[in-house]
């Protein structure tokens, strides 16, 4: 309140002096939480308008998942160019190379609406705590917060091969999972990007993938990947 008011009386300070020119005023809060006010002659240029959505690499694509009818929830990956569909249904969607291999580098969506918690935060909260705990599996990043008519939590695991995720080997993903109200119901939406831990091509491959993952027009935030 403080400081508002100190802006104010700097500001209505500036018109005075300045007669009746034309003005600009301009505001800015330093890193020690001052205010700062800086009063112009004649108005300056207009700020160059920032880009708004995401850039999208070269050799990705922003990709609608074809659920067969069971998810409200809109939903859009981004996929490199080489994957395609490998699975569909109504709460599933696999993304893989056109060239399936065995342990090969892959994408997996899943919608549900079965979520038996009374609110997005909690069904995440609940998840977070006890999801991924085996022993050799190491959380390497992750971030949570509120996404549109849901909440969010977004992370990178190592996957020890015990995990029901992983395939019984070691496993790196970069996932998501978002609790989301749609139609007056909790949808579960489970995202991750995975490949072998030691297999770097497939890291450097899926990593900027997962970097966008879009849920009903809203971007999930994910952490800074290790």
């Amino acid at each position: 309140m403080r400081r508002t008011l100190r802006v104010v009386l700097a500001a209505g300070a500036a018109v005075l002096l300045a007669g009746c020119g034309a003005l600009q005023v301009r505001t800015s809060e330093e890193g020690s939480g001052a205010m700062g006010v800086r009063v112009a002659e004649t108005a300056g240029p207009e700020p160059t308008p920032t880009e708004t959505g995401p850039v999208i690499p070269d050799g990705y694509t922003l990709t609608h998942v074809p659920f067969q009818g069971g998810c409200a929830v809109p939903i859009q990956v981004v996929l490199p160019d080489s994957f395609t569909v490998n699975t569909s249904s109504e709460s599933y969607v696999a993304f893989t190379a056109q060239t399936p291999a065995l342990d090969q580098p892959s994408i997996e969506v899943y919608c549900t609406s079965d979520a038996y918690a009374e609110s997005a935060v909690d069904h995440i909260e609940t998840s977070r705590n006890y999801s991924y705990t085996e022993t050799g599996t190491t959380r390497l990043a992750e971030r949570k917060g509120q996404l549109g008519n849901g909440y969010f939590w977004s992370y990178q695991i190592d996957l020890s091969p015990q995990e029901i995720f992983a395939g019984q080997v070691q496993t790196m993903m970069y996932g998501a999972l978002v609790g989301y109200t749609a139609e007056g119901r909790l949808y579960s939406i489970r995202y991750s990007a995975s490949t072998r831990t030691d297999d770097a091509d497939g890291r450097e491959l899926l990593a900027p993938a997962a970097e966008f993952v879009e849920v009903d027009g809203h971007f999930v935030p994910m952490p800074d990947w290790v």
